[in-house]
């Protein structure tokens, strides 16, 4: 059996109460809430120790989150609650002639569902197991909880620290809905702002990844991201390969001014083509990928360039610009090149052209695009004839 259930407020079955419990909550502006559990009539009441039922437990167990207890139908009518009161709460919570309800006073509906759900999670641990918990032993020998006993992820669960309350807002804008959580933490308040689209338009997405703090949950949906990708150039096996990737984001930002072919190499290609001929396995942290990426943008360095960049990154641990200046690595001017080929067209020139041209291409490709070479080669042939 696994307990579900609803928070209601039902503050208003007390409007007219006698209760000075409940009065002193209405003057101070806290409300009472309530919840049902089926078929619970008289479970809540059993004792389990001498003067100590589940209900007590519960209650031990609230009181960790700032509640001074609960209240519950097996106890019911007491503390100047009258039985008129009871009717009209099990009228509210729809409860059956076997259910029971509880009841926690509370300054809002977030910290009393926040409270319930501790509770619903120690009746399903009751109704499975013994709960393994540190406990208090009291005089006449019986125990009441402490906490629970040290996990696996982590010795204690935090017990000094104020409660986290979290309230959620939706506003609908043009074309997208945007959703605001605020997060209260003690005195401490800060907002996580979230947006999701309303047409699932790239155009507006493009758009809407300008916002300052903003993230969009259509990041979150693969289907959507891989339309993204798709419209930036990437083919159906670089767009499953990328879409599982901790680099996604970085490859979606740079695929407008870097081609998609060379940022799936960097990311997927150039760690085998290094272990393969270094013998050494890498990985491409995302510094390197960043920086490089930041190259390629402004056309300083070639896709060939790649390889001996990582070469000197994962050797002497020093950054990639750093490694281009260090190693003449830098992409050179169409003058200076045009100089080099001349000077290798001269020096290759007892080789058959097949072979010149590949000399050629070994020899600078590092420091510019083979398409570029080709085309000075070309352009002297001519001029040439």
């Amino acid at each position: 059996m696994i307990i579900k259930t609803k928070v209601v407020d039902i503050t208003e079955a007390f409007e007219n109460t006698e209760s000075k419990l409940i009065s002193r909550a209405l003057k101070s502006e806290k409300r009472i809430f309530g919840i049902k559990l089926d078929k619970f009539r008289g479970l809540l009441g059993f004792e389990l120790q001498p003067g100590r039922r589940i209900g007590t437990e519960l209650a031990d167990l609230v009181k960790r989150f700032g509640i001074k207890g609960i209240l519950h139908s097996d106890e019911l009518p007491n503390y100047g609650i009258s039985e008129q009161e009871v009717k009209k709460v099990k009228n509210i919570l729809k409860c059956k002639e076997d259910d029971a309800f509880i009841l926690v006073i509370s300054e809002n509906y977030e910290k009393a569902k926040f409270i319930f759900e501790r509770i619903i999670e120690r009746l399903n641990e009751l109704i499975n197991k013994i709960p393994k918990d540190t406990r208090q032993a009291s005089k006449d020998g019986t125990t009441s909880f402490l906490r629970p006993q040290p996990g696996s992820a982590r010795m204690y669960p935090e017990t000094d620290h104020p409660l986290i309350y979290i309230e959620r807002k939706e506003r609908d804008k043009d074309w997208y809905k945007e959703i605001v959580y605020k997060v209260s933490y003690g005195n401490k308040e800060f907002h996580i702002k979230l947006a999701r689209l309303i047409d699932k338009s790239i155009h507006k997405y493009e758009e809407l990844k300008n916002t300052k703090d903003l993230f969009i949950l259509d990041k979150l949906d693969p289907r959507f991201r891989k339309l993204v990708l798709k419209s930036r150039g990437f083919n159906d096996k670089q767009v499953e390969d990328i879409l599982w990737s901790e680099y996604i984001d970085l490859i979606e930002d740079y695929s407008k001014e870097v081609k998609p072919s060379i940022l799936y190499y960097i990311v997927f290609m150039l760690p085998a083509e290094f272990k393969k001929e270094y013998k050494e396995a890498v990985s491409i942290d995302k510094k390197f990928v960043e920086e490089v990426c930041q190259l390629l943008k402004e056309d300083k360095i070639t896709r060939d360039a790649l390889k001996p960049i990582l070469y000197y990154y994962v050797r002497e641990q020093i950054g990639v610009k750093e490694i281009v200046e260090k190693y003449n690595l830098y992409k050179i001017s169409n003058s200076d090149l045009k100089k080099k080929v001349e000077e290798l067209l001269e020096k290759y020139k007892e080789l058959n052209e097949k072979k010149r041209i590949n000399k050629i291409l070994n020899e600078l490709r590092v420091i510019a695009d083979p398409k570029n070479i080709l085309s000075i080669i070309n352009n002297i042939k001519n001029k040439g004839v």
